[in-house]
This record gives C-alpha cells, sequence and structure tokens, in this order.
C-alpha cells in the first residue's frame, strides 16, 4: 500500500497515522520524505520521474525490494550540493500481532552538512574552499545499522565510484573575513561516503580541507581530527583559527536530531 501524506510546513512531530493490515505478519515499511525533488538513479538510468516510480506499486503485486533498495542519489561536477528540501527516508521490519498497536518510526536525512566557522587574526577574502574527499553517489535508503540513540553505527555505500575533490562554487565566493571576527558560512549538504586516505597523518581522519586567501590556491590545508566516519545524518561543524602559523581546524561532530513519525497501526 502506497500512502501520500502532505505536510503544510515542516515538522519534527508528524502524529499518528492508522494504517489497516492483515495480523500476525511481518511488515516492511519504506517511509520517503521530499522524494519528488529528489533526482534518482535505476542502475545506470536516471528516474524521469520519482514520485510515479512509488505511486506505481499496488496492492497485490510483487513488491521490486531489490530496485528499491538498489536506487542511488548522484552529485555531478565538483561543486554541486543537495539542493532544496533534503531527502528524507527509512525502512523499518514491524513484527505486526492480533491487536492494535502503535509504534514510533523515524526517517534519517540522506546528507552529511558541514557547517564552517572561520575566524581570521587579519583582514582577508576567502576566495576558495575544498573538501577531499567526497562521494558521488549514495544509496537512496539508508544500508546502516544503528546504536540505541538512532545514530547510525555502521553502514554501505556503492562500491566502485572514485571520490572526488568538492569545491566551493564561485557564486558563493569571495568571503570577506574581518580580523578577529567569526564568519560562518552557509551549510554544505553532501553525501556519506567512506573515503580512505592512506597518506593521512596518524591521528587524523582521512578528510582534507583546502582553503584559498586573497586569490592564492591552496594557501591554507589541514587534515580534520574527531571525523572517522561519514555517514549520511551526520554535522561536521569546522572551526578553522588563521593565524600567523598554521591554522588550526577543529572539529565537533553533531548527528542531526531525528525525525520521529507516531503511525498507529488497526489490524
Amino acid at each position: 500500500t502506497t500512502r501520500f501524506v502532505r505536510l503544510p510546513a515542516a515538522v519534527l512531530p508528524y502524529g499518528c497515522e492508522p494504517i489497516e493490515v492483515r495480523a500476525n505478519e511481518q511488515k516492511r515499511i519504506y517511509l520517503l520524505a521530499n522524494e519528488e525533488k529528489t533526482r534518482l538513479t535505476d542502475g545506470a538510468t536516471a528516474v524521469a520521474d520519482t514520485w510515479a516510480l512509488f505511486d506505481g506499486l499496488r496492492a497485490g503485486t510483487t513488491f521490486p525490494q531489490t530496485r528499491i533498495e538498489g536506487l542511488t542519489i548522484g552529485l555531478d561536477g565538483a561543486s554541486q550540493q543537495l539542493a532544496g528540501p533534503l531527502p528524507m527516508n527509512e525502512c523499518h521490519t514491524v513484527e505486526v500481532g492480533d491487536e492494535d498497536q502503535e509504534i514510533d518510526l523515524f526517517v534519517t536525512r540522506a546528507a552529511v552538512k558541514f557547517t564552517f566557522r572561520i575566524r581570521s587574526a587579519s583582514d582577508a577574502s576567502l576566495t576558495g574552499l575544498a573538501i577531499e574527499k567526497m562521494a558521488p553517489r549514495a544509496y537512496y535508503l539508508p544500508r546502516a545499522e544503528y546504536d540505541a540513540q538512532q545514530h547510525v553505527d555502521s553502514y554501505e555505500v556503492p562500491q566502485g565510484d572514485t571520490y572526488y575533490r568538492f569545491e566551493l562554487a564561485e557564486a558563493k565566493l569571495p568571503v570577506r573575513l574581518e580580523a578577529a571576527k567569526t564568519v560562518e558560512l552557509e551549510p554544505i549538504y553532501l553525501l556519506e561516503g567512506k573515503y580512505n586516505d592512506p597518506q593521512a597523518p596518524a591521528g587524523k581522519s582521512s578528510y582534507r580541507i583546502s582553503l584559498d586567501l586573497d586569490g592564492r590556491d591552496d594557501l591554507l590545508t589541514g587534515y580534520l581530527d574527531n571525523l572517522p566516519a561519514l555517514p549520511r545524518n551526520t554535522h561536521a561543524v569546522v572551526t578553522i583559527t588563521i593565524g600567523d602559523g598554521k591554522p588550526s581546524f577543529t572539529v565537533d561532530v553533531l548527528p542531526y536530531g531525528e525525525v520521529v513519525l507516531e503511525p498507529g497501526f488497526g489490524i
């Protein structure tokens, strides 16, 4: 059964959504949010109408589990980000008994979020920012295991992709840095990945930041600490301090707050 719920505004708690199902069976529930604005790929073919793909599923037909769970999201070009309402989704397996029951469900944002806060000791112009290396594709539905707090504990990514250097679009540059003032850039939304840099120093992650200042390319570079993995729903707050010596890069990893749904299942 496919059910479409249109929300008039962004919400965190949704409430109760009664669904009548057959008793004493195991059910798989797919939750898909903002699907109309999501560009998907089915194998090597772009999906022309995302909603039509899901709306075409009908009761009594064989559910194409392998196909749906194999859908991917992709980014094209070194400066492309996830734009607009972010895709959020999840798959839950539920054991339905012979009485009415309620369960709490959640969806997971299919994005990683970078927030950059830059503080310079002197006036400067930020003319470029790059992150190495990012994934060009991710599974639409998460292939993940969660801990008790619903944080991603382990996850899978598509195989065979070449990781790339993300570069902040020229349209968002330059950014003026005033002496002794912290400037926060607009959030950057990219895809989860598992990049491994064999050149990363001991104790550092595989992710490296490069800054261009006053038109000088890659003037300041540094590997990030405290970022051993980059699963979806991660919010990496990167604080960069630029002084007379080497810049410092400090990372605070903040998982997004999950979006909880509370449907009631009627027998």
